[in-house]
């Protein structure tokens, strides 16, 4: 017997939005058709018809994972739960477009053949789907499992290629212009070249935070997809729903009678018997032809999930990396949508990275290190360096006490600390910083080297951001 399919969270998104899209149009139908009949006999006096311009659905939805068990809200204002997903949903419906002389007079229909999927992502997080050929990117004896690359510009011409796990095969592959170089330890030291790169692209994508977009394909089988894809296949269902059952409020071009609800399947979304419902009263032939019909011209989301080990939703308190997307899904003709993702949360950016840096700013431990007994130069230094400053996490999310990572680098110099923090959210964003230490510092007299553990920062980094893009 094959697999049952896994029951997804979300799953009720397709008949819900289905009904809000349906009743909308019935409404925006009946409208139309009301102010008709009140002009019935009164045709002296100005009549105004009653007509929908463009319309909105929005849909709210949270889940509580709490061991196996999964609790669903509809919401319109915050509730007190611990959330591990939320799901915002707006659906769009406006007039047909009208084609421009001259065009193909007929409008493509919607919901036609499977969604076609792009993906944006951040220009230095690079998937293994864009390589024409992956084979050259893999260092000796990695798969395409192990390796996480990185593009070290937004024009993607020199990709390394890292295995960060485990320690004793840890090995980085420099793609560039076909030139190929792979970084090993000697001796227990790494080369600092490769992460002063990485340091350099995340600085670059810092002032530049650009997008790079390329075709995404779900798992074939919904056996294979985790809750994210479940979740946009629940997304692109509901849309093309959506657009038939809007479809289906239309009047007929030829002026004869709507049919029966009965002869459809379904029911009167007003809850009137099958043929009595006052909306279903034709509208007059040349009004009913003169008149654009309603179509869904946009579903767009946000989503914020927080995945564990496979990929499915998991409890805020255990063990998981948070994924945040928008999708952009047009129904018109094939549909087509795009899927643009926040970066990662191991890399620092807004109130946390700036809390980060204002402790290294007033860290004496730095200073010290930085500069003996002269800690003004510190002052200085940080000052001109800080706004390029690049601030990532380099220990599991589930630890209290997170080493964060501080590069900071200007022609003359470049920094690399580390810091113990324990960061507090609630009721406020606070951070409390046990110790810090200087790990790298590179004027160019210094020895450009890193100790294994110093750069183990690194790779935990590289392995987190490998485990992120994975979900996808």
């Amino acid at each position: 017997m094959p697999d049952a399919e896994p029951k997804y969270p979300f799953s009720e998104l397709p008949a819900l939005l289905t009904g809000m899209a349906r009743t909308t149009a019935h409404a925006a139908r009946g409208w139309l058709g009301a102010s008709c009949r009140a002009a019935v006999g009164n045709l002296s006096e100005t009549v105004g018809l009653l007509a929908l311009s463009d319309a909105r659905v929005d849909l709210q939805m949270a889940i509580e994972r709490s061991g196996q068990e999964v609790t669903f809200f509809f919401f319109k204002h915050d509730l007190p739960v611990s959330r591990s997903a939320r799901l915002s949903v707006s659906l769009t419906l406006a007039p047909e477009p009208i084609a421009a002389p001259g065009a193909e007079s007929e409008t493509a229909a919607q919901g036609v053949g499977p969604t076609d999927y792009k993906i944006a992502l951040p220009w230095f997080a690079m998937r293994a789907a864009v390589l024409p050929s992956p084979a050259p990117y893999l260092p000796p004896d990695a798969t395409l499992e192990e390796v996480v690359l990185l593009g070290l510009g937004s024009s993607q011409d020199r990709v390394l290629a890292v295995v960060p796990e485990p320690r004793n095969r840890r090995t980085i592959r420099s793609v560039a212009r076909g030139e190929i170089t792979d970084f090993h330890p000697v001796g227990g030291l790494w080369d600092a070249g490769p992460f002063l790169a990485v340091v350099d692209a995340l600085r670059a994508y810092s002032s530049d935070p650009s997008t790079y977009t390329s075709p995404y394909a779900l798992p074939g089988s919904k056996i294979q997809r985790n809750d994210l894809h479940a979740t946009l296949d629940f997304l692109a269902a509901a849309s093309n729903g959506a657009a038939a059952a809007v479809a289906d409020e239309r009047d007929p071009d030829d002026g004869d009678p709507p049919r029966k609800r009965s002869e459809t399947g379904q029911h009167c979304p007003c809850d009137h018997p099958d043929d009595e419902c006052p909306y279903f009263v034709p509208l007059p032939p040349d009004l009913a032809k003169a008149l654009p019909a309603t179509v869904v011209t946009r579903l767009g989301a946000d989503l914020s999930l927080r995945l564990g080990a496979g990929g499915h939703i998991t409890a805020a308190d255990k063990k998981g990396a948070p994924l945040d997307l928008n999708l952009d899904l047009r129904p018109s003709g094939r549909p087509a949508a795009l899927i643009t993702l926040a970066p990662p949360p191991i890399l620092r950016t807004g109130p946390l990275r700036e809390a980060i840096l204002a402790k290294a700013a007033a860290s004496g431990d730095l200073a010290e290190a930085f500069s003996p007994g002269k800690h003004a130069e510190w002052t200085a230094y940080f000052d001109e360096a800080r706004d390029g400053a690049v601030v990532f996490r380099s220990s599991g999310e589930e630890d209290r006490d997170q080493i964060e990572v501080v590069a900071l680098a200007h022609p003359r110099r470049v920094v690399l600390a580390w810091m113990r923090v324990e960061v507090k959210e609630e009721p406020e964003l606070s951070i409390d910083m046990k110790d810090a230490e200087i790990f790298h510092d590179s004027p160019p007299s210094a020895d450009r080297k890193l100790a294994a553990d110093d750069a183990g920062r690194f790779f935990t980094f590289f392995r987190q951001l490998r485990d992120w893009l994975s979900f996808l």
